[in-house]
């Protein structure tokens, strides 16, 4: 077990009443990490049931912080208001139906050791309320905020942290700035078909002020939750309108940026047009329920994700945001 080390901030941000129960199921998991050395900063809106029930459930727990976000919603406003209030050399954002594995904060921790390392991001594993939903491809997983579709065997360096599970040190924010404030999403006032893409837009902002990099490490994982409610259409259909928007979105803030952003997306759809489709389709014959049922979904998901990428190109409206450049 670590000992010492730097302090960790984990900062979560949350807006539901009804999420308590998860947000204590992720305060134990964070208790139970085999690294001692961190402090939990809660940040609640719209509710303020929320934080106080955090706050009794926490008991007094020094290592545990609580605020209300009184200023403007959503979820960037609350975490930059969490890095205010946090003390650690690292700060870590984890949402709040997230679980990390114990060794989450030890391996996250260690990451950081390697001074060209600004930020670290890691997989992020469906935890079904009901197995049966793993039928749902992989490859599509994204739609739920997972990340096992990369195919990621060992550290390497990726464009962006995922911020379901994203970690920078406190400098590089100093250096690049907040989360932009105009991206993210504004679930305080349902406007969830607009644009996200906030951690993206950040990551490109750190390495650029930094010149270090981010890095996915595959021992810093998490869980989390995929209810069944959330097997819906228009909750699909709803969630790749607004990846699509999203990534048409990044390439223009980035258009004068030396690297293709969106390399990462580019390489998923290959995997999909060639390899999930094609290996479906061979399945019809054997598994007719279940392979129609994946290619259903993955035409579904595909469209809509198109149908955003192209409305934002057609919309041509201003960026609320900095351009990345070089």
């Amino acid at each position: 077990m670590a000992d010492s080390g730097p302090l960790l901030s984990v900062i979560i941000t949350s807006y539901a009443k009804n999420r308590p129960p998860d947000v204590f199921d992720l305060l134990e998991s964070l208790k139970a990490q085999t690294y001692p050395h961190l402090e939990i900063v809660f940040v609640g809106e719209r509710e303020p049931e929320l934080c106080a029930a955090v706050a009794g459930y926490a008991q007094g727990d020094r290592k545990v912080k609580v605020l209300f976000n009184e200023g403007p919603p959503g979820a960037t406003w609350a975490r930059n208001l969490g890095v205010g209030a946090a003390e650690g050399e690292i700060l870590a954002f984890v949402d709040d139906d997230a679980l990390p594995f114990p060794d989450w904060a030890e391996a996250l921790v260690k990451t950081y050791k390697d001074p060209s390392i600004v930020g670290v991001t890691g997989p992020i594993l469906p935890l079904w309320e009901d197995e049966a939903m793993e039928w749902f491809p992989q490859e599509l997983d994204w739609v739920f905020g997972c990340a096992t579709w990369s195919g990621i065997t060992e550290t390497r360096e990726v464009r962006s942290v995922n911020g379901i599970n994203a970690s920078f040190r406190r400098q590089a924010l100093a250096m690049a700035g907040p989360y932009s404030v105009a991206l993210g999403p504004r679930k305080a006032d349902r406007k969830e078909w607009s644009e996200f893409g906030e951690e993206t837009e950040l990551s490109l902002r750190v390495t650029q002020k930094t010149g270090k990099r981010i890095v996915h490490n595959t021992k810093v994982r998490v869980y989390h939750r995929v209810p069944r409610k959330k097997f819906r259409w228009g909750f699909l259909a709803q969630r790749a309108y607004q990846v699509g928007r999203t990534r048409r979105m990044i390439k223009r803030l980035c258009r004068h940026h030396p690297t293709d952003v969106l390399s990462t997306e580019r390489q998923l759809l290959r995997r999909i047009l060639f390899g999930l489709i094609p290996g479906t389709v061979k399945q019809l014959s054997t598994r007719p329920v279940f392979a129609g049922r994946r290619l259903a979904v993955t035409g579904y998901v595909l469209f809509f994700v198109a149908l955003g990428y192209y409305a934002h190109l057609v919309s041509r409206k201003a960026l609320p945001v900095q351009e990345v450049n070089n």
